[in-house]
């Protein structure tokens, strides 16, 4: 059973359910296996993804790490500048249950202007390590 947006991994490659994001599960009997872009598989669409990966290197939780955000102009009023955080609900699943829960490492953000009101710069929700304003 997969949900909109769920990745699963097989020996050939990553694929990823592209359907309604309405929590509905799809049921599929049909092992994603095949080379180009997308295809539909049990009334499932599939798009493979990480076409560069051999299948032995292709990573299997999503974090992000390594990120430089510069030069940013906020010019408008907002309650939260910048949000980091994972989410689990109905709708939106940062990461697979049974998976690694994702990490943020090494997140900096150089040279930030705030031209209109902004209640909170940074609200940090989840794991994160070695997040830097400069």
């Amino acid at each position: 059973t997969v949900y909109h947006s769920d990745a699963v991994l097989t020996d050939s490659g990553m694929y990823r359910v592209v359907m309604k994001p309405d929590n509905t599960p799809y049921v599929s009997d049909t092992e994603p296996r095949f080379e180009e872009a997308c295809r539909e598989l049990d009334g499932i669409l599939w798009i493979k993804t990480h076409k560069g990966y051999a299948p032995h290197a292709i990573p299997a939780t999503a974090g992000c790490s390594n990120i430089v955000c510069r030069n940013i102009m906020l010019e408008q009023p907002r309650s939260c500048a910048v949000r980091i955080y994972r989410n689990n609900d109905a709708y939106l699943r940062s990461w697979y249950p049974g998976c690694d829960i994702p990490k943020a490492d090494n997140i900096r953000f150089e040279d930030i202007k705030i031209l209109k009101p902004v209640d909170t710069f940074l609200s940090v929700e989840t794991e994160a390590t070695n997040v830097r304003v400069d």
